[in-house]
């Protein structure tokens, strides 16, 4: 018993391994469905990336996809009760990067931002969609 908890943390440990992951997790625990470029498009990164890292969410059972005519809609299968463990782990994950300082991180919304800071976080939005085209 106590073998099989401990390789389902050892898988769970892999599934949270890739930022990439983790931030489709996201995305779609607070959207419930989303389609491939709209998370595309949500987690900032490209659309192979983004599929590589669906299929092994949907091979583990964490997710899984309908299809509407030429659209995929991703959804979390919560039946499956390691997507509630890989969430409350995604949680926890969250909590101890919000406690630990980074000197990367973006400031919090209603935090007064230096006008330095202002111009990095812009010129970081028009890198980002000169990246895109």
């Amino acid at each position: 018993m106590q073998d099989r908890l401990v390789a389902a943390v050892m898988d769970l440990e892999t599934l949270l391994a890739s930022s990439c992951r983790r931030r489709i997790l996201r995305v779609l625990s607070s959207n419930g469905r989303a389609n491939v470029m709209e998370l595309v498009r949500k987690v900032n990164s490209t659309y192979n990336q983004v599929n590589s890292n669906l299929q092994i969410l949907r091979n583990e059972g964490i997710i899984f996809d309908e299809h509407f005519g030429r659209m995929r809609v991703i959804r979390l299968n919560k039946e499956n009760p390691r997507t509630t463990l890989l969430l409350q782990a995604l949680k926890i994950l969250e909590t101890s990067e919000d406690m630990q300082p980074s000197k990367n991180r973006k400031p919090q919304l209603g935090k007064t931002v230096s006008e330095k800071e202002r111009k990095s976080l812009q010129n970081d939005k028009l890198h980002r969609r000169k990246m895109r085209i």
